[in-house]
């Protein structure tokens, strides 16, 4: 005997892909990784993440020495701009 199937709106691959995006930390490494080109992979994470997002785009910073946990400030542990 089975239980109830439910519908969460994604599959196994669907899940594969959204894991080998956050390891790799890069839609571009992760499709060569899964082998799939870079357009396929955006779309099937976009078509998973209509809100709230599933991956946020972010942009490097870049910390001033003396912000970072061992300089001046030295209480602060993260930086994070909003």
């Amino acid at each position: 005997m089975h239980g109830k199937v439910y519908d969460y709106g994604f599959n196994i691959r669907d899940l594969r892909r959204v894991i080998a995006v956050a390891e790799h930390r890069s839609l571009r490494q992760a499709a060569l990784a899964l082998e799939v080109d870079q357009g396929t992979l955006t779309r099937s994470i976009q078509a998973l993440e209509p809100d709230p997002k599933v991956f946020e785009q972010y942009q490097p910073v870049v910390i001033h020495p003396s912000l970072r946990r061992d300089g001046v400030n030295g209480d602060m542990d993260w930086y994070c701009p909003t």
